[in-house]
Parts: structure tokens; sequence; C-alpha cells
């Protein structure tokens, strides 16, 4: 059984040979905004690493939201059509959220339930794991805040613009957001500048020089093209406070981005305090972790005063965990071992 996450900047796929234990995790970009063609050579290394001749497939999707769809029912109608003639000879199903899953034929009613439901697949399957819990998936692009009680994920909403309404939704990541989205000012030096509202840095800029971006992650095109050292993250990073970073200030850039990384912490966890008050959970309940930035989970849950748990050790890995792992790839790992559990078990 494997599990896709098929996203607007990535395509995640993972193997599962259990009901939790996963064998495989792969991630390559896929920059769905600049047409379908990005999806198929997406598709074709992800098939360079995995053999999927006997393979049942099960979907899940936020890349129908991409700018290059007239609508969400035209995205979720072209990622179908395009998965469905790649793969002629497998059987697939699709995330239907609370209808659980279907097949391609059943899908016409059910666009409003497919669109953007990886957050459940996850919540769900950690539901299964953990009685009750905080669930926070930080990404490349946005941030996931689920409360989990009883072994049920308790959400206030579902589309994602209930989520957003909810605070369940924190439309911001640790490597495409722009600078300007994170905060309203930063200390420069001794002064307090407000960003440009320009896409000339993004927080993969901020957390390179703060030395905390996985380098598996590190998989996007930098805002001006050049490299993703410190001190080309550094001349972005200056640049969107009207500088120039000379190597001599490289020091002063990274107590900037230090003060940017913490107004993002700020962001999430008034979303957190949201949720915990909403869902009456207490503080015997543990703070989980996932995607890309749990390294940032790991500060929330200190400072909610929590228990961190990280949801890949929530998975059995069959080979080594160090580098990318089903944490960093949660929906797609959850959904191959709930798909496992459905039809393999």
């Amino acid at each position: 059984m494997t599990g896709w996450d098929v996203g607007g900047a990535h395509l995640k796929v993972v193997e599962a040979t259990g009901a939790a234990r996963v064998s495989r995790v792969v991630q390559v970009p896929c920059e769905l905004w600049k047409g379908l063609d990005q999806l198929h050579a997406s598709i074709d290394q992800v098939q360079k690493q995995l053999d999927f001749s006997r393979s049942m497939l099960a979907v899940t999707m936020t890349g129908e939201l991409v700018d290059h769809f007239g609508s969400r029912k035209e995205g979720i109608d072209r990622i179908v059509e395009t998965i469905g003639q790649r793969f002629k000879e497998n059987e697939i199903v699709y995330f239907a959220g609370p209808k659980g899953f279907a097949h391609m034929s059943e899908l016409g009613s059910l666009s409003a339930q497919v669109a953007s439901a990886n957050w459940l697949a996850s919540g769900n399957f950690i539901a299964t794991r953990l009685k009750d819990a905080l669930v926070i998936d930080i990404g490349s692009t946005t941030t996931d805040v689920l409360s989990i009680r009883d072994h049920r994920v308790v959400n206030e909403g579902y589309t994602d613009s209930e989520r957003l309404h909810a605070r369940e939704l924190v439309y911001c990541g640790v490597v495409r957001t722009p600078v300007f989205a994170l905060c309203s000012t930063a200390q420069v030096g001794g002064r307090l500048v407000p960003p440009m509202n320009e896409y000339f840095a993004n927080s993969a800029d901020v957390y390179r020089l703060t030395g905390e971006l996985p380098s598996y992650a590190d998989t996007g095109s930098t805002p001006d093209g050049r490299g993703k050292d410190q001190a080309s993250s550094a001349i972005r990073l200056a640049r969107m406070f009207g500088n120039d970073a000379a190597t001599e200030q490289l020091e002063m850039w990274r107590a900037v981005a230090a003060y940017v990384r913490e107004q993002q912490i700020q962001v999430i966890l008034d979303a957190c305090r949201k949720q915990i008050l909403r869902t009456g959970l207490g503080l015997d309940s543990p703070v989980a972790g996932a995607g890309a930035g749990r390294f940032l989970v790991r500060e929330i849950s200190r400072r909610l005063n929590r228990h961190y748990v990280d949801v890949a050790d929530l998975f059995e890995h069959e080979g080594a965990k160090d580098g990318l792992n089903a944490g960093d790839c949660v929906p797609a790992a959850s959904i191959a071992c709930l798909g496992y559990q459905r039809y393999c078990l």
C-alpha cells in the first residue's frame, strides 16, 4: 500500500507494510501551479525510487488549490485524471474525509470532502495512537493545529475557509512563506523596521540563518534564484528591510532571523491556545509534532508546558529513521497506513 499526498509544491509518497509500519518515504518537488506537466515529472521521479507494479494507491491532496486550475473541483478532476492515466493497472482510492475512501467512479459528488483533506488523514491516524493530544504539523507552506480527544479528531472547521477562521489552519510554514507575512516589524540593529511587501526573502532564508532547516526540506527555489548558503540568505533577508548585507554583518542578520522566528512562533502559539481552550485539553495531553518544521513544535510544547511527542515515533520504520521520514510526510504516511488497515488486514 502506498499513500500519496499531492501538494502544490511537493509530491510525497510513503509505502506502508503494516497498520503503522512504513518502509519507504519519498518527497520530490512538484510546482503544480506551473501546470500538470510538473505532476507528471514528479511521478517520473517517484517511479525511479519505488516499484508500483503490485501496489494499491491511497491518495489525498491539497494541490487542487493552485491557481493553475480555475476551481478546486477542476483541480481535483485533473489530478485524479492524471493519476488514473499513470496507474491504469493499479487499484486507486481517494481520501474523502468523513466519507472515508472512495474510488474514482464515486468522486462526482465528493469534491468538497476530497479537497485539502490531508490534515484529517493525519489526525485520523494519530488518533489511533494517542488518546488525547494537540497535533501541530508545520510544513513548508502551512501549519495545521488539531485537537484529539478520546481517540477522535475534534475539529471546528473542515474547508480551508472554515479552518482559517477557526485557526486550525495557519497559513505559514518554514520554507515558502514570504517574510513580510511573518512579521509586521523586526529589530534591525537598534531600530524596529517594517518589512517591504515584496517577495525578496522567505521563511527558508530565516531558518537557514538560524541553522534549523533540514537540508532534505530545502527543495524549493530561492526568491532571487541564487544560493542557499547563509550569506545568500542574509542578502535576501536584508533586502526585505531596505538594506544590503555585508559579510561582516552576518551575525546581525542571524539576530534578525531569530526575531522573525519568534513572531512566527507567537502566531502558532495563539492558534494552539485557542484550540486548547475550545477543546479543554488538559496539561497531561501531549503536543505531537509533525512536518518539516517540527523543530519549532518542540519549542512550542515547552512554552505550553506540555510533553512533546514526535509523530515520527508513532510509526514503525523498517529502515533507518535518520533524515527524511514519516514524520516529515505525515499525511502520506497516514493515508498509507489507514489504507493498509482498510484494505490489507
